[in-house]
């Protein structure tokens, strides 16, 4: 595999929330909006420009958030990756069903909060 793709988003990562029905309409918290707006401008800043990625990826993402809770540390790992992943969607690669291996990690880091990515081709025999 080849590293195609590294970059930080800086500050806590926010776990994505469901999405809310109102009047018969689905839309996404702002919470959630305001996130995937942060993360797409670190993924358009490291792309400089560049097309998103095609076939098949495997990321390796390092989650360091500001709480811990409870001995473990805040966010289900599903709903952190989610806010990500949907911010990259059309800038790091066309669509997150391109990730086909995904390897995350959560750790405690009060004074410097954020998410390191990394991107590989995933090369199968």
């Amino acid at each position: 595999m080849s590293l195609l793709v590294k970059f930080t988003i800086e500050g806590d990562v926010i776990p994505a929330a469901r999405v809310r029905f109102s009047r018969g309409k689905v839309f996404q918290p702002k919470r959630n909006r305001d996130y995937q707006t942060k993360v797409a401008q670190a993924a358009l800043a490291a792309m400089d420009g560049h097309k998103p990625l095609e076939g098949e990826l495997s990321c390796v993402v390092r989650v360091y958030r500001k709480y811990q809770r409870a001995a473990k540390i805040a966010g289900d790992i599903d709903n952190l990756l989610k806010n990500i992943f949907d911010g990259l969607n059309k800038i790091i690669f066309e669509d997150d069903s391109q990730i086909c291996r995904c390897s995350v990690e959560k750790f405690t880091d009060k004074k410097k909060p954020r998410a390191e990515v990394e991107i590989e081709k995933l090369e199968r025999d």
